[in-house]
């Protein structure tokens, strides 16, 4: 009996290792970083509370551990830090026809510095602190070959790069190949988006979990011989007006992009064109003014008996004392925009590689000469989540310190050389020199310091609540600069890394990135001082 239970016990066991899979990776990476560049405009870091001017970028301060040469402000910064990941996805096959997949993360968690108003979660994708999170948890449905994929529950997706979005959600995605065509079709239907990446009051948790949206994606993959094509389409319906960060806009939203990417001898290249387009809505009320100014605008609506709906619709007691209330008008803008990607690469050799790219995207950052704000644009490209990487600091969504949150390319345009050399062993070196600009020229005329006039013009609220812009001459403030020239130069920036794969799925990096700013960058903090930021960081991964 023994001898018979053998072959049993041993099928058993290999049906059970059929039918349950795992791996995943752990993440650790250490940072260092020194910079005297603000990340914010002097009024988003001053306190909320303070009814004059006061200088918002004091002397250095001596950190407490008796490091006397150190600083920590939200304006000059030295400090060190180290976070950790650790990703697990299983999966399960409990038929031919059906498995169910689970995605699980523990990070990023943050350690070796105090959370504050400066930091890691002021930008980058993913900077922010949570503990555990389900990125997968779905239900698969697929036939014997798998050209046929039928996906729901919570699932990750993205458009090429991140330029659009990339990010997870609650929804559906149906996947079918047809080798005929050298093609495959994918479809998604989001319902519920993932916003657990929001963390505006540097708590350490996020601020909400799921954004309820209608968010559809199409996409047609072709895969010739050395050449891959995206077509694809992203359609997105957010009436959920009250979700953190959206400033209570309702949108319908449209992209449409086509992405390339191949080889051809010793070229290899990449075209990646954008087209966004729609309309949203925003309380007429908020529009039209800075946000600093619709701060003051919202504490008034609330102390003059405004509420929100759980539409996120502000409404206005009628008459006083009574429950009948009337919304306040909601104006609706247009949305015409795009944005593109271009990349050359030429191997000079077997092991080395030189490439020139360029991304941007159309909009204006800022300002508009009215004092309104460029988010009203029709131009401004709109993206969903994006996730764009493509420098270590002024474009970049790899974790750390950005000086655009998330790796927004919105109102800017990178160019940049990047150069690749291969050992043998498989150690790779990088060397890498981007150069920033501004899609539109800003406008300074409503800065204090970097200013091409005089004097300031800054939205006040009159006896009744309604806002106006009032003049205050130059003397009303010190260490003016007086008369400025416009520039579009952000600043360049120039980034070393070296990555170094051992066997056994185990990879260590080392990155250096320094940026050094221009008039175009301080004109939209409105800073007159201020010159570099420099991030240095080394990783290691072991994947399983």
């Amino acid at each position: 009996m023994l001898l018979l239970a053998l072959p049993l016990l041993a099928q058993s066991e290999n049906q059970r290792n059929r039918s349950f899979d795992w791996g995943g990776d752990m993440f650790v990476q250490s940072f260092f970083l020194n910079r005297d560049l603000p990340l914010g405009r002097p009024e988003e870091l001053a306190r909320p509370e303070a009814q004059k001017y006061e200088p918002v970028c004091p002397p250095p301060n001596p950190r407490p551990a008796g490091l006397s040469n150190s600083t920590n402000s939200a304006c000059r910064e030295e400090v060190d830090f180290t976070f950790i990941r650790f990703r697990v996805d299983f999966a399960i096959r409990p038929s031919p026809i059906a498995a169910v997949h689970f995605g699980l993360e523990v990070g990023n968690l943050i350690f070796g510095r105090e959370p504050g108003t400066s930091g890691p979660g002021s930008g980058g994708k993913g900077s922010g602190r949570t503990n555990l999170e389900t990125r997968e948890l779905f239900l698969r449905l697929h036939n014997a070959p798998r050209s046929l994929v039928m996906d729901t529950g919570i699932l990750t997706f993205s458009t090429p790069n991140g330029m659009v979005l990339a990010g997870s959600g609650a929804g559906f995605r149906g996947f079918a190949e047809f080798p005929a065509i050298k093609s495959s079709f994918e479809s998604f239907l989001i319902r519920s988006e993932d916003n657990s990446n929001l963390d505006q009051d540097n708590n350490g948790f996020a601020d909400s979990n799921f954004n309820d949206v209608t968010q559809g994606i199409l996409r047609w993959n072709i895969n010739f011989p050395r050449t891959d094509s995206v077509l694809y389409g992203v359609f997105r319906d957010d009436r959920n007006a009250g979700g953190a960060g959206d400033g209570f806009e309702t949108v319908r939203l449209y992209w449409s992009g086509l992405y390339v990417r191949g080889q051809v001898g010793s070229f290899t290249f990449l075209f990646h064109a954008i087209g966004n387009w729609g309309r949203f809505e925003r309380p007429e009320r908020l529009e039209s003014i800075g946000e600093p100014a619709r701060l003051v605008v919202k504490d008034q609506l609330n102390r003059s008996g405004y509420i929100q709906d759980p539409e996120g619709r502000y409404l206005a007691p009628i008459h006083a004392g009574q429950s009948y209330y009337q919304e306040i008008p909601r104006k609706e803008y247009r949305v015409n925009a795009g944005a593109g990607q271009m990349e050359l690469g030429y191997n000079l050799t077997d092991s080395l590689e030189l490439s020139l790219q360029a991304a941007g995207a159309s909009g204006r950052l800022g300002v508009e000469g009215d004092n309104r704000p460029s988010f009203v644009r029709s131009d401004q490209f709109r993206s969903a989540i994006s996730s764009v990487q493509i420098s270590r600091l002024a474009i970049d969504s790899s974790g750390g310190y950005t000086l655009f949150r998330g790796g927004q390319l919105t109102g800017l345009v990178e160019k940049g050389m990047l150069l690749r050399y291969r050992f043998e062993n498989g150690l790779q070196l990088r060397l890498g020199y981007y150069y920033i600009e501004l899609y539109r020229t800003p406008t300074m005329e409503y800065n204090r310091f970097h200013t091409r006039f005089p004097f300031l013009l800054r939205w006040e609220l009159d006896a009744t609540g309604t806002p106006f812009l009032k003049r205050e001459e130059q003397f009303y403030f010190f260490n003016h600069p007086g008369i400025r020239k416009d520039s579009n130069l952000v600043g360049d920036e120039i980034n070393l890394s070296a990555v170094y794969r051992i066997l056994g799925g185990l990879t260590l990096e080392g990155q250096v990135g320094y940026f050094r700013a221009g008039d175009g960058y301080r004109t939209l903090r409105d800073v007159e001082y201020g010159s570099y930021m420099a991030e240095a960081s080394f990783s290691v991964r072991q994947v399983f």
